[in-house]
């Protein structure tokens, strides 16, 4: 029983398995803007015609018969699942009902050869999958579809299915032709079958997978964005390597001392945003990436990470010598923010103030 591990776009891993999520794990939990995100996310994708958009890790284990149980992943999964629904409805409220079909078969419901019953690809908890499955899993002109959420993470399930509506409604708006809408659909359901990858492990038991999934999401995985950026950073440095050295260890030294784990990552964050505006954690690399490009931008970044770091791990500390100046109420309002509203998202505002 060896951990098995596979490479392909999340739409594939739905059309080649039946899957369920166990009644430990969660209900659906997705808010608006976690769904708003991906969508978007997939839009910018395939707008600039990205072969492939990175959406994490799925960890599978074994469960009843052979149908693998969901560890990690039922967020994405399910959310996925809503937008391929989305594009089955609008082809069949259409017309296209041969194209409807091929959705549902390939992605959404498959008949169980030994009971003959029709089933979903993806089974959600006890909780959400009677709703799951009348709401969004049946087809558009079920009586089915009248079914009311009873529980929070219905609402989630009915306002996600929602969005993906409304957000299809706004991609095919530019065109008239509806040959050209079905392309536009036929380009998502392919993006989001071979082109939106997940790294899905397979591990034999649920204490492995467990195991996994803190190991995944451990700061060990943060760090490694950390050298991920160095070594990029110090690359572009070239010939003054040493230079760009010495700046990074600065930045390290006053950081570390603050004792917050990850900060160096959490800091380059909050220091992008405050340059290049809204920045997602996810989108720090790719940001680097995109405006280091050369000796001298890696080494102005690099002084701008050590000169800034002063005064980044002022806003964590109301006794910092940086607040002398500017007198007691001071002090005290930034104590209030870090030791009784122990806000976070304001950080980056304060900063570039």
């Amino acid at each position: 029983e060896e951990i098995g591990v596979e490479h392909k776009g999340i739409g594939d891993v739905l059309a080649q398995n039946r899957l369920a999520v166990p009644m430990s794990q969660r209900e659906y939990s997705w808010e608006a803007e976690h769904v708003n995100d991906l969508l978007s996310d997939f839009t910018n994708a395939i707008a600039n015609n990205q072969a492939t958009y990175f959406l994490g890790t799925i960890v599978l284990t074994s469960g009843e018969g052979d149908i693998p149980e969901v560890s990690d992943g039922q967020q994405r999964l399910a959310t996925s699942t809503i937008l391929l629904a989305a594009i089955r409805d609008y082809f069949y409220r259409t017309g296209d009902i041969k194209r409807a079909a091929s959705i549902e078969q390939t992605f959404l419901r498959t008949t169980d050869i030994k009971t003959t019953d029709t089933v979903p690809k993806l089974r959600l908890n006890v909780d959400d999958n009677e709703f799951f499955t009348k709401s969004v899993l049946s087809s558009p002109d079920s009586p089915d579809r009248r079914v009311e959420p009873k529980k929070d993470s219905h609402k989630r399930i009915r306002k996600a299915s929602e969005l993906a509506t409304q957000h299809l409604e706004d991609i095919l708006t530019p065109y008239k032709k509806e040959s050209m809408k079905t392309d536009r659909l036929i380009e998502w359901v392919d993006f989001i079958q071979h082109g939106s990858e997940v790294i899905v492990l397979r591990v034999p038991d649920r204490l492995n997978a467990f195991v996994m999934f803190e190991t995944l999401n451990d700061r060990g995985l943060r760090a490694s964005q950390a050298d991920l950026l160095k070594n990029h950073l110090l690359s572009q440095a070239a010939s003054r390597i040493v230079e760009g050295q010495q700046k990074w260890a600065h930045m390290v030294g006053v950081l570390e001392s603050l004792g917050q784990e990850d900060v160096t990552v959490t800091y380059l964050h909050h220091l992008l945003i405050t340059q290049h505006g809204p920045t997602k954690a996810r989108e720090v690399f790719d940001k680097v990436k995109q405006v280091v490009n050369s000796q001298n931008r890696a080494l102005e970044l690099l002084d701008e990470l050590a000169e800034g770091a002063n005064d980044y791990a002022a806003l964590f500390n109301s006794d910092h010598k940086k607040w002398n100046e500017y007198g007691t109420s001071t002090r005290n309002h930034l104590a209030t923010i870090n030791r009784d509203l122990r806000v976070l998202q304001i950080r980056p505002l304060m900063f570039a103030v």
